[in-house]
């Protein structure tokens, strides 16, 4: 009996010592990424405002679990890069198994070793709580979504899909993403337009893949970036599906410029509406119409690498030649035609009636380009079509969009009787930003300063 005790009170003991002192597992790691490792595991705890010793200890907890996660992942890498580089057949695949298997019972065992570790500080609704921050939310999120959606689920069914949720969070938690270090892409040979003037056209709509390319452009001085500020995309997402066939898609990385600019605009959880709506609220606010209406606080400036110009920060990229959106000819008439197909249809109906003739006549694109033009004849067979789809017809917005609309139909039969490229150099004749930056580009002098 005494030996139990013993060993009760030991094991206390023992219990005790852990859970007062928490070391953080940082020796030998890249300094950058330590730094980052704690902003993340210190926003992940703060919504249980611990002090003190026991904040330290959660907070290294978190950050030792994106290490280990980082260390498994990165054996795993080398082992299956080794089985790929040096070995073949059976020998290969049975260290690619080797090296997988490995990695999966590691991350069993630390999966059940962060629950355990976490108990000893916390209650089991703060152990969840910090798993939905590790997570940002989507179980809720996600559950809120599906209750919105299938409003007739019975209790039984929302049980259910909480359920699935929740085994997806603890998958989640352990996901690749988690242990991801900073990384950078660098071009590593030359390229085939390393000198001559470079113009990028960037609007609302610039999203993602666009947005990392002309933020580079920007940041190393290689060329002149016209028109409105992009729209903040830049979200690396893992997608983890789900037993009942659906996915979620966690964010697990950010994409950042060369100097440091993270592309992704701001948002924050449960605020979904407010993201959705952010480009109306940029109409609203006049940015897209004057960049005056564009402020930026301090803390966002950078400077580009080359000749240290200053860049902002804070979501999406800025231009450097600001262009305001023309909406001068756009009407509620206008949108409805584009809307139910009908510019398109006109375009294809008209070029169908005439292609024989058309291809006779407009075999140069430079031919079609000067002398084709849109008659009253066929603008009033839209405006019929458009009476046929019950779009009903207002004078003043169509005669405000009448040269618009010539002009879209215009570019649409160029593109069907040539290709996409003669559509470009129809509908880019009223384009200003297009016009702005071929201006940019036939003057060196100009060009030459606002990348100096």
């Amino acid at each position: 009996m005494k030996n139990i005790s013993l060993l009760i009170v030991t094991l206390l003991v023992s219990l005790t010592a852990s859970a007062q002192t928490v070391p953080l597992k940082s020796e030998g790691r890249d300094t950058a990424y330590v730094r980052t490792i704690i902003t993340r595991a210190t926003k992940n705890i703060s919504a249980l405002k611990l002090n003190g010793e026991k904040h330290e200890a959660v907070r290294n907890i978190v950050a030792n679990k994106y290490f280990l996660l980082n260390d498994i992942y990165t054996e795993r890498d080398k082992a299956l890069k080794f089985a790929k580089d040096s070995l073949t057949g059976s020998e290969k695949k049975t260290a690619t198994e080797a090296a997988r298997m490995k990695c999966d019972s590691r991350l069993y065992r630390a999966h059940f070793a962060f629950d355990a570790q976490l108990s000893l500080y916390l209650t089991p609704e703060e152990v969840t709580a910090i798993k939905d921050a590790m997570t940002y939310n989507k179980v809720k999120v996600t559950y809120d979504v599906y209750l919105d959606q299938i409003p007739a689920l019975t209790d039984e069914e929302k049980a259910q899909m909480y359920a699935w949720l929740t085994e997806a969070r603890e998958l989640a938690i352990d996901a690749e993403g988690s242990k991801q270090k900073r990384e950078e892409a660098k071009a590593t040979y030359r390229g085939g337009f390393e000198e001559g003037h470079l113009v990028v056209l960037v609007d609302e709509s610039s999203a993602s893949a666009s947005e990392i390319l002309s933020g580079a452009i920007q940041d190393w001085d290689r060329g002149v970036i016209v028109g409105r500020r992009t729209f903040g995309k830049g979200l690396v997402q893992k997608p983890i599906p789900l037993p009942d066939g659906s996915m979620i898609r966690l964010t697990v990385a950010r994409y950042y410029t060369p100097t440091g600019r993270c592309i992704q605009r701001p948002y924050e959880n449960g605020h979904a509406d407010d993201y959705h709506h952010d480009l109306i609220d940029r109409y609203n606010r006049g940015e897209l119409m004057s960049a005056d209406s564009i402020h930026f606080p301090d803390s966002m400036k950078y400077s580009t690498l080359v000749s240290k110009r200053t860049v902002y920060g804070g979501g999406g990229i800025m231009p450097d030649i600001f262009i305001p959106i023309d909406t001068t000819r756009y009407t509620d008439y206008h949108r409805k035609l584009v809307a139910n197909g009908l510019v398109n249809r006109i375009a294809m109906n008209y070029l169908d009636r005439n292609r024989a003739q058309m291809n006779k006549r407009y075999a140069k694109f430079a031919k079609y380009k000067a002398e084709f033009v849109v008659t009253d004849e066929l603008l009033n067979e839209l405006k019929s079509m458009a009476e046929a789809e019950k779009i009903e017809y207002n004078e003043t917005e169509y005669l405000r969009s009448k040269a618009l609309i010539s002009l879209q139909i215009k570019a649409l039969i160029a593109r069907d009787l040539y290709d996409m490229t003669e559509y470009f150099q129809i509908i880019n004749d009223e384009n200003d930003s297009f016009k702005k930056a071929l201006e940019i580009i036939h003057d060196p002098e100009t060009y030459s300063k606002l990348i100096h």
